[in-house]
């Protein structure tokens, strides 16, 4: 009995390694595999809405580029990237991407889950 007890436990082991390592979404702690911004929150990425300017998103959003920067004036502006793992398992990771128009207004913004 010991045996397969040891054996299954390995099995089960096994499996859970290979399993981390297919891009999968891992439904507990969905960002696991994402580099976020300090700060930032899907709750305060869901309070961007359309019509919203730039400065309005910059002000609630952290990791916004700087007035300044050539990054700004962008039609899109993204956060998130893959990594957030740190090699020990790659899984599925979280983008999120807000788009302006040429005014600068928000226009739309996205949640994408990357299987990459």
């Amino acid at each position: 009995m010991k045996i397969l007890t040891v054996f299954g436990t390995c099995f089960i082991v096994l499996l859970a390694l290979l399993w981390a390592r297919t891009e999968s979404y891992f439904p507990l702690y969905p960002f696991i595999d994402t580099t976020l911004p300090e700060g930032f929150s899907q709750q305060k990425f869901e309070q961007i809405t359309q019509g919203m300017t730039r400065t309005e998103v910059a002000a609630i959003l952290p990791g916004s580029p700087e007035a300044g920067s050539s990054y700004w004036q962008n039609s899109y502006w993204n956060y998130g990237c893959d990594g957030g793992c740190n090699s020990w398992c790659d899984l599925t990771w979280i983008g999120f991407g807000i788009y302006f128009n040429e005014a600068g207004e928000v226009i739309k913004t996205e949640r994408v889950v990357y299987m990459d």
